[in-house]
């Protein structure tokens, strides 16, 4: 009887020490929802978004949600769309499971969803995103970036205690707030009582990034290469003058993809009475991700004076000073820009869309011979206008832009030393635009232009020391050409075949023109004009210089007292030169 009840003692033991060991396993967690089913509270790091965006997430239509599950393919779920219901809850478009209560995963959400993205989120270390150029409708969120990542997330310690998934989504993006003080003398004409500004933009970032999930923190940045269009930002507030010595303000905001702009590349223009204003930052503007940015201006009637710009998590912070800047006559609202921040990036779809709805594309940022070879290869419906003043390279290749014929003008590199043979040649319809601005360039090799569409008076620029063969060789639109200064000789076939050319203008001491330098094949109708009176002495020449003209149509100034030196040289006397009429000069 005792080994019977010592038995029943122990049995009972048993059993207990089984059925604790069974709870352990079986009984779930408090936070662990029993029908292993995921579920989502949804909250934002900040009260706002935009400046229309509700609190707690109120407005989100959707967002796409990853669970990366390393134990188990079944329990990983890679871009699920969750859509907040009419009741306010969060609800999956395919049921999502957790594996057990224990098992670690990695989390990732981000909003907006994208239907396309067919990969795992948690994996995507180049994550596409972007920024809408028109961002004017209050109601569009979608230019708005939202990110959410836990790693090792427990579903028994990391659910809240509605058995969900406490998303609380971090801003991704950059806020960039504009406070507009008008000036008092707004004031003048009666108190300013209305907002009187248009076409609010921000000139200068790239509009294309990449957000990496892999990082500890997902990270975005800007695109090497992608469109750098204006953005039109969100009309904000509207205060009004009290008294005639009371300022009008009014703000305006728009979202910025996180990256560092250069000088004088960020800019803030809008219009006043259809007067243009613009802001440039003479300095280095840094776009933060998360983080809020003011910019503060003072408009006058003339000028816009800026204060500052300040940033931190999504309200105010560091100081970047401003500078001023008068009214301009600024063309950005047709030019569509692609930012290169990486020479070699530029690619036919960055091009196609720039240029989906207009037809002028400006580059900017580095660019390299790859680069040129996009440009060249492009191949457009309709004739473009290219704007290259802002891209930095030295050289112009050889053969860059040969026959790429839907150029229609181009604006040439400030940066340029060098432009490369045939560099633009046999474009019917291409002129250069800036001339003036190409200050650093220094050589110009052989056959740069031939059969282009340049036109009217070209003032070649003081930088330039070396010249190649056929400069302007069947530039037949050209009417005017000065050489600069530092350029002692007219090459071979510099003007050979510019049929309507009326003059040369020589800056420096011309000592060599060589074959064919003015030479023309068709019928001689145009008067022709060389002025070569800073010539010290009768410059050497070759063979058939003035091929084709009539002597009598070429005009010869020179300098006081030379006119007979240059009639008795041999050689001049010898192509018949001597005819042509000499004019002396003091």
């Amino acid at each position: 009887m005792r080994k019977t009840n010592i038995f029943a003692m122990v049995l009972s033991a048993v059993l207990t020490l089984s059925g604790c060991s069974s709870d352990e396993a079986f009984t779930p967690p408090t936070n662990y929802p029993t029908d292993g089913k995921v579920r989502f509270t949804v909250n934002l790091s900040d009260a706002t978004t935009r400046a229309t965006l509700g609190s707690n997430a109120d407005l989100l239509s959707s967002f796409g949600f990853c669970i990366n599950n390393e134990a188990s393919t079944t329990y990983t779920y890679k871009n699920v769309e969750v859509k907040r219901n009419d009741g306010g809850v969060w609800e999956p478009q395919e049921q999502l499971l957790w594996q057990n209560a224990t098992q670690p995963v990695n989390i990732v959400a981000c909003f907006p969803y994208d239907p396309n993205e067919t990969g795992n989120l948690a994996n995507q270390s180049s994550y596409q995103v972007s920024v809408k150029a028109d961002q004017t409708d209050k109601s569009d969120y979608s230019s708005d970036f939202l990110v959410y990542k836990k790693t090792g997330f427990v579903p028994k310690k990391d659910l809240d205690n509605n058995s969900s998934v406490p998303i609380t989504f971090k801003h991704a993006f950059s806020l960039l707030d504009i406070h507009v003080k008008f000036g008092t003398e707004f004031n003048s004409n009666g108190l300013l009582a209305d907002n009187i500004i248009t076409d609010m933009k921000v000139s200068g970032s790239i509009l294309d990034g990449f957000c990496n999930f892999t990082a500890e923190e997902p990270v975005v940045k800007a695109a090497g290469a992608g469109r750098a269009d204006p953005v039109s930002a969100e009309t904000g507030t509207f205060t009004a003058a009290t008294e005639q010595n009371r300022n009008a303000t009014a703000t305006y905001s728009c979202i910025l993809i996180p990256q560092t702009v250069t000088a004088n590349y960020f800019r803030v223009s809008f219009k006043i009475n259809d007067k243009q204003y613009v802001w440039t930052s003479p300095s280095d503007v840094t776009l933060e991700q998360g983080k809020k940015h003011r910019l503060e201006l003072t408009v006058g009637k003339e000028t816009v004076i800026a204060g500052s710009i300040t940033l931190s998590d999504w309200t105010e912070g560091e100081t970047i000073t401003g500078g001023e800047a008068d009214m301009t006559t600024s063309a950005d609202a047709t030019t569509h820009t692609v930012s290169l921040l990486e020479a070699g990036q530029l690619t036919k779809e960055l091009i196609d869309e720039a240029l989906n709805t207009g037809s002028e594309l400006k580059i900017r940022g580095s660019i390299n011979s790859n680069d040129f070879a996009t440009l060249k290869e492009y191949k457009p419906s309709s004739l473009i206008n290219l704007d290259l003043s802002e891209a930095e390279t030295e050289e112009l290749p050889s053969e860059a832009l040969v026959r790429a014929s839907y150029i229609k003008e181009i604006a040439l590199p400030k940066t340029l030393k060098k432009i490369g043979m045939q560099a633009l040649a046999f474009n019917s319809e291409l002129v250069v635009t800036n001339w003036a601005d190409l200050t650093a360039l220094e050589i110009i090799s052989d056959d740069p232009f031939n059969s282009t569409g340049l036109t009217g008076r070209i003032e070649l620029p003081n930088s330039v020391k070396t010249i190649g063969t056929d400069l302007f060789h069947l530039c037949t639109k050209i009417e005017s050409v000065t050489v600069p200064e530092a350029v002692n000789y007219i090459n071979s076939h510099m003007f050979y075949c510019c049929d309507n050319l009326k003059e040369v203008i020589v800056k420096g001491n011309i000592t060599k023109i060589y074959t064919y330098a003015f030479a023309r094949e068709s019928e001689d109708n145009v008067k022709l004009t060389i002025d070569l009176s800073t010539c010290t002495s009768v410059p050497e020449i070759e063979d058939n210089i003035l091929f084709g003209r009539t002597p009598s149509n070429v005009t010869f100034k020179v300098k006081k007292d030379m006119a007979s030196a240059f009639k008795a040289d041999s050689d001049w006397k010898g192509q018949g030169l001597d005819q042509c009429n000499f004019v002396e000069v003091e």
